[in-house]
């Protein structure tokens, strides 16, 4: 979040304007001056205001040097002219706050110092003018503001404290308010120097000083803005010094009490807008101290209100760019927040909402920032619906921010953060499949983070941290390359970590990191001595008989090309060689038409002809690699997704079966709001959680024969985790599909079915989705035999006799099945 700025130059009399108002031109004056000399002063006075007026310093500051060369003169002459040495220090002063303004700080400083003598001469030489003593004051103070931007903090910090007891005898006996602004100004800018030394309490004690002044300003000025003002950035600024000393509870009153004072004055005058983005820059400095100390009660009230206000002045402008933005970083960290308090659901909810308004952003040109908050947000999201359970989710959120972040590392290779970050992501999605069982995809994602973090590493070999993770990655490998039975691989993997992060014991940035990893890769080596599951790989590899539905009919996509009524006519005859031949002759005339080669891969496919689909599909990845509809097919084809009256029993591919899976999350990466993607993906899934199921039955039965049941259930806990996986990750793309399109009866079926067959324990789930499936599709015969099921189960006969009445209305030839599933049906029923 954007920090607020703590320097605040002090208010000074080195400005014309200032000066005017601090002394007059009088008799006193006069007596020094000829006519002559007098005109002369006062036009060239007005000349530097009018060039003051135009933001012209150059030409002010030439001006300035002018009237010294001339005040110098007449002091020569009339050296108790005190009046016109008063004005000398006032040019020099403006020559440094000019010089100031433009980052010239070495000549302001030198300006500032020049002033310096003549004030203390003056102060000298005229004791009982309290103007000359204000005065002197404020160049103490101006050269202790700019000191402070050159870092020369303990010369500031001398040249204001000069200021302040100035100041402070000053205000005992002077009613001037202006000198009481500039003590507590003094004050503030001691403060910042406090804070910027990291002396915690003499920084505290300056800014409750300039509270305590300005607190007195306002009860005898109510109607003054400036004092309100300078007072709500002092509660600001002494909040975040309350949180750097790690003193919660006072950071957050004197957060409240700085968005108080700031909403006062937002009241007071509501056009002004410094006030109105001061008091949302409080806000969300609150905010952030709110969420570190829960419970967050206060926290939410504070990000409505941010909300809120974010949503409001989007309205009124041409430009929002920057308040979406900060708009979704604030949404981003209640997510975080709410995520660090273990309320996922929430935290999943917001985690959805902050890249929805973060991806706005990032698809219209955004900033390699913008992309790089997005893809941080994705990654985060993906983390909290891992710890959610849903792990379809978390699996795509992570490969859109990988996306993100791959096409940010081409266009700045030498940046480390998209490097480390998308290495990170390559890593995290290893770490999910490992957790759900999918070994062979989680070495593939290691080795794909180690290859980038070993190329980052050759080019940048003393970056601890990629080092650090680079051995992190190594260790996960070794725990999977374990799972699976690979022992010497495993341990090769645990000793190069080891010997790794060994190097980084001399590297402070490694930090309490390099502990806990050396620990996870000790543990590793640890458990290669423990005895492991026998003819595991084996197994996990054996082949299983699936049932997989029919594919779907050839979707057309172009309306216009020509020959598509005959092609069309023909595939609605099945006639799908002579549809094939009139695509043919379109691409021999135009190799390059996409709808042609698209359609005729569907048509292969439908075909049963996978390679030769494969082969079309292949040639529009390399043409159109971000069309979705081509990645969708290749899941399809991959999946065997093939012929429209195809079904039954087959042996599974497990490769293939991840690659289609693969491919619907292209599909969907380019095109989420495609249903049928959703639907397909979870059809793929529910066949990868029957295979998985079968091989736990397989599994636990040779181990609990060889070594009993408490030993299986241990060793066969991968392949339960990768059968819950399937599960849940169908069941969840089931659920997706459904609420892009809340009608579709057959995808409501195939959820009720995912959920009776697989599981126990979703019954009343189950039927809800078939209840769901005959109100929308009425027509479709399978869910009322499903809903008969379970009304039987549940000992509802009525109702499970008016399901297969309706059910045998619609398809007679259930018949034979219903009697044998229901024999206490009436046989004429």
């Amino acid at each position: 979040m954007n920090r607020q700025r703590h320097l605040q130059l002090g208010a000074s009399a080195s400005t014309i304007e200032e000066d005017s108002q601090a002394w007059e031109w009088g008799a006193t004056m006069d007596e020094f001056l000829t006519d002559v000399e007098r005109t002369e002063l006062h036009q060239l006075l007005e000349q530097m205001r009018g060039h003051l007026a135009q933001y012209d310093g150059e030409r002010a500051r030439q001006t300035c040097e002018v009237v010294i060369a001339k005040l110098e003169r007449l002091i020569e002459q009339q050296p108790e002219a005190h009046p016109l040495a008063d004005l000398l220090a006032g040019m020099h002063d403006n020559i440094g706050n000019i010089a100031a303004r433009n980052q010239s700080t070495a000549a302001a400083e030198a300006a500032f110092r020049r002033a310096l003598p003549i004030r203390k001469s003056l102060v000298a030489s005229h004791p009982k003018q309290a103007a000359y003593r204000h005065r002197l004051a404020l160049t103490h103070a101006q050269l202790g503001t700019v000191l402070i931007g050159t870092h020369q903090y303990a010369k500031a910090d001398e040249s204001l404290d000069a200021a302040i007891q100035l100041l402070q005898r000053l205000s005992d006996t002077e009613t001037n308010p202006k000198i009481q602004h500039d003590l507590a100004q003094a004050y503030f800018n001691r403060g910042y120097i406090g804070e910027a030394l990291r002396r915690g309490n003499q920084a505290v004690e300056s800014y409750v000083q300039a509270q305590t002044v300005l607190e007195g300003l306002i009860e005898q000025y109510p109607k003054q803005p400036d004092y309100r003002f300078d007072l709500a950035r002092a509660h600001s600024n002494l909040s975040q010094i309350f949180q750097q000393m790690r003193r919660l509870p006072e950071a957050i009153e004197q957060a409240e009490r700085a968005v108080a004072r700031f909403d006062e004055l937002h009241r007071l005058k509501p056009d002004e807008a410094a006030f109105a983005t001061a008091h949302l820059r409080a806000l969300e400095t609150l905010f952030s101290l709110t969420i570190a100390q829960p419970p967050l009660d206060r926290a939410k009230e504070i990000y409505q209100q941010l909300t809120r206000i974010r949503q409001q002045r989007m309205q009124s402008m041409a430009d929002r760019t920057e308040e979406e933005f900060a708009l979704g970083l604030t949404t981003l960290q209640w997510a975080s927040a709410l995520h660090d308090q273990k309320q996922l659901s929430d935290a999943a909810e917001q985690y959805d909402l902050a890249s929805e308004q973060l991806a706005r952003l990032a698809g219209r040109g955004g900033t390699a920032q913008h992309r790089h908050v997005y893809a941080s947000t994705l990654f985060d999201r993906g983390i909290c619906f891992a710890d959610l359970g849903r792990p379809d989710a978390s699996e795509e959120s992570y490969r859109r921010a990988e996306r993100v972040w791959e096409h940010l590392r081409e266009e700045y290779p030498q940046e480390r953060a998209f490097t480390s970050r998308y290495a990170g992501t390559l890593n995290h999605r290893g770490i999910l499949n490992q957790n759900t069982g999918r070994p062979h995809r989680a070495i593939t994602l290691y080795e794909a983070s180690l290859a980038v973090r070993t190329e980052w590493g050759q080019s940048h070999p003393d970056d601890a941290d990629n080092a650090l993770y680079l051995a992190g990655t190594q260790c996960n490998l070794g725990h999977t390359l374990r799972q699976l039975g690979q022992l010497e691989s495993a341990a090769e993997q645990y000793r190069e970590s080891e010997r790794r992060l060994l190097a980084l014991r001399e590297t402070p940035a490694a930090g309490p990191r390099l502990d806990a990893f050396l620990k996870n890769v000790h543990d590793g080596l640890a458990a290669l001595q423990s005895p492991q599951p026998p003819s595991l790989q084996k197994l996990h590899s054996a082949t299983v008989q699936v049932s997989r539905p029919a594919g779907p009919q050839p979707l057309w996509r172009a309306h216009a090309y020509r020959g598509y009524e005959a092609i069309r006519t023909a595939v609605d005859h099945d006639d799908f060689p002579n549809a094939i031949r009139q695509l043919d002759a379109i691409l021999a005339a135009d190799d390059s038409h996409v709808q042609a080669r698209l359609d005729r891969a569907d048509l292969l496919r439908a075909m049963g002809r996978a390679e030769d689909a494969l082969a079309d599909l292949n040639r529009l990845h390399d043409a159109r690699p971000d069309e979705a509809e081509p990645w969708f097919l290749r899941g399809l084809v991959l999946a065997r997704f093939c012929e429209p009256k195809e079904g039954g029993l087959s042996p599974l591919d497990d490769d293939a079966l991840d690659q289609a899976i693969e491919a619907f999350d292209e599909a969907l990466i380019l095109d989420p709001q495609q249903s049928r993607y959703r639907y397909w993906k979870g059809l793929a899934h529910e066949i990868a959680a029957h295979a998985a199921q079968s091989r736990v039955r397989a599994q636990f039965a040779a181990f609990e024969k060889l070594h009993g049941g408490e030993v299986a259930r241990e060793w066969v806990q991968p392949a339960i985790n990768r059968f819950r996986c399937e599960f849940q990750r169908a069941r969840e793309s089931f659920e997706a599909a459904l609420r892009l399109q809340p009608d579709d009866g057959e995808a409501w079926y195939a959820l009720g079915r995912l959920l009776v067959d697989l599981e126990p324990g979703h019954e009343l789930d189950a039927r809800k989705a078939f209840r769901q499936a005959v109100q929308f599709r009425p027509t479709l015969p399978h869910p009322w035999l499903e809903l008969a099921k379970l009304a039987d189960a549940a000992g509802e006969r009525e109702l499970a006799r008016d399901c297969l009445t309706q059910l045998l209305r619609l398809d007679a030839s259930y018949r034979g099945t219903v009697h044998r599933l229901f024999p206490w049906l009436d046989a004429t029923a």
